[in-house]
């Protein structure tokens, strides 16, 4: 739920800023990047592991089709070529290489995500990250932050900033469908019990029971709360796993 908020909320930043935001197309935060793009009518490459008239996954069909009608698809391999395991790292290589920079939602220790933050360095591209919880498992980002070879980032003006681009200048890409810039969002109002479930989820992604223990409150009050915080978006989930959006004021 966290890299996927940091996708959104990011994408959404750059796509409407007029940047073209390229990714490869795959399940997770690749088709979301793509997706979000698309949603606020922006630009968008997909570089393929495969040829042009293969599909993978198949669950991203329509994205596959919606990334040839509105944006662009890019592929090093001929048709009919099935995706193999060199060919996904191979994709990373390109779409770093194409790229002014790379932005980095979320990265495990090992992955084509940190394949991708390698090439990065190696090409000599500035590198975003958003820094990652320590105690989630997920924090190669954190460490090319602490090694210096990402600029850690909260917000999608801190990338903006540097291509001299601020929040009020963001628009949609000349000769595209105009979407109206996104007003501040309103300050939600929440209840004192709502309060205590954000205030434990500001620490970072927690599991279900997690939640429980530390409220001190009824298990089926504390799904009620995560139900009602969910419906009002101050709050994602993934299975029995939480966290709270960023940027939401409350």
């Amino acid at each position: 739920p966290y890299g996927k908020a940091n996708c959104e909320i990011f994408t959404k930043g750059f796509a409407l800023a007029g940047l073209t935001v390229v990714s490869g197309i795959a399940r997770g935060v690749d088709g979301i990047a793509h997706r979000t793009t698309l949603e606020v009518d922006g630009k968008t490459i997909a570089v393929l592991p495969c040829g042009q008239n293969v599909i993978a996954p198949m669950e991203n069909r329509d994205l596959y089709q919606e990334v040839a009608e509105k944006g662009l698809r890019i592929s090093e391999y001929g048709l009919g070529v099935r995706p193999f395991a060199y060919s996904y790292f191979s994709r990373n290589r390109i779409i770093s290489g194409i790229s002014e920079s790379v932005f980095v939602p979320e990265a495990a220790k090992k992955g084509g995500t940190k394949i991708t933050m390698e090439a990065a360095v190696e090409q000599g591209k500035t590198l975003y990250a958003v820094p990652s919880s320590i105690y989630a498992g997920m924090t190669a980002a954190n460490d090319f932050i602490k090694e210096g070879k990402a600029i850690a980032v909260t917000d999608p003006s801190d990338v903006l900033k540097n291509y001299g681009i601020t929040e009020k200048k963001a628009v949609v890409p000349v000769k595209r469908k105009k979407v109206e810039e996104k007003a501040e969002t309103p300050t939600v109002k929440v209840d004192d019990n709502q309060k205590t479930i954000l205030s434990i989820l500001e620490e970072g992604e927690k599991y279900f029971d997690e939640i429980v223990f530390s409220s001190g409150l009824l298990a089926k009050d504390v799904l009620k709360i995560l139900t009602k915080l969910e419906l009002i978006g101050v709050v994602k989930s993934n299975g029995n796993y939480y966290v709270k959006i960023p940027n939401k004021k409350v």
